[in-house]
This record gives structure tokens, C-alpha cells and sequence, in this order.
């Protein structure tokens, strides 16, 4: 059994989410600042500012994601295939594929 979840994520001025997966997709609305999401497959920083939204595959596409403004960046998620019991992200080693000089801060 799965369910669908929906949270408000705050990002503070260059946090950075450590690499993680999702259990089933995700959609990501974008509502204040900018988030900046990279997928470790090929290490592209994709900006995605106020009023724009991407969507995560899930099921093993590790990525991280962070706020490269001075600014706090809201972002309205919705979490696909969770699990009845568990949680929303499923924390991954750094793939040590990409290099970023933002802040390495945990979520």
C-alpha cells in the first residue's frame, strides 16, 4: 500500500540537500526563490525559479538539490508511491560525480 504525501520544504540561502532518492516520483513546485537540482547521472545544475516546477522520476535517480540565493526558497512537493510507513527520502552515499561549491548543509 502507498500513499501520496505533500510537504512545504524551506530552504535557507545556500543549503544543500544531501543525495537521495525517492520511492516513487515527486513534483516540485517552486513557489519563492530558486532551487537549483542536480541529477548524478550527468551532474547538470538545472535553475528552477518562483513559479516553475520539475518533476523527479523516483525509483533510483539520485540527485541533490540547493538554494543558490541569498534569499529563502520555498518549495511545495508532492510525494508519490511513499510507503504507509517510512520516510519521504531515501539517503544515498555522495556519488562523488559532481562538484559544486554551494554549502554541503543536511536538510
Amino acid at each position: 500500500l502507498s500513499k501520496v504525501a505533500t510537504a512545504k520544504i524551506t530552504v535557507q540561502p545556500g543549503a544543500r540537500f544531501p543525495w537521495h532518492t525517492h520511492p516513487g516520483p515527486v513534483i516540485a513546485n517552486v513557489a519563492q526563490g530558486e532551487l537549483t537540482y542536480v541529477y548524478a547521472s550527468d551532474c547538470v545544475e538545472r535553475s528552477y525559479p518562483a513559479g516553475t516546477l520539475f518533476i523527479d522520476p523516483g525509483h533510483g535517480n539520485v540527485h541533490t538539490a540547493f538554494n543558490p540565493t541569498d534569499e529563502v526558497t520555498v518549495v511545495y512537493a508532492t510525494f508519490f508511491e511513499v510507503p504507509a510507513i517510512g520516510a519521504l527520502t531515501i539517503p544515498v552515499d555522495d556519488p562523488g560525480t559532481c562538484e559544486m561549491t554551494v554549502g554541503s548543509h543536511a536538510h
